[in-house]
């Protein structure tokens, strides 16, 4: 599951514990402050790269491909990090 695919209509609580079970199945340290600040994030409609990015790099999750199409959609929207 991916944090685009959240149901924005559950309560805080709900997506706080989904993102800390995802986070603990991947073998991930979320911690529960992170995942309260995400929560509210994700509540209010404020999906970013750095949420997504900062998501799969604390869940441990490794996906070279999808890095790198990321990369080159956000490069072809002028979105790139340096």
């Amino acid at each position: 599951m991916f944090l685009m695919d959240i149901d924005r209509s559950q309560t805080k609580t709900y997506i706080k514990a989904l993102l800390l079970d995802m986070s603990r199945a991947n073998g991930g340290d979320l911690s529960t402050s992170a995942a309260d600040k995400w929560a509210n994030k994700i509540k209010q409609g404020k999906f970013d790269a750095d949420l997504v990015r900062e998501f799969a790099r604390v869940i441990g999750y490794s996906d070279p491909t999808g890095e790198r199409a990321t990369n080159n959609v956000m490069r072809e929207h002028g979105l790139a990090f340096a």
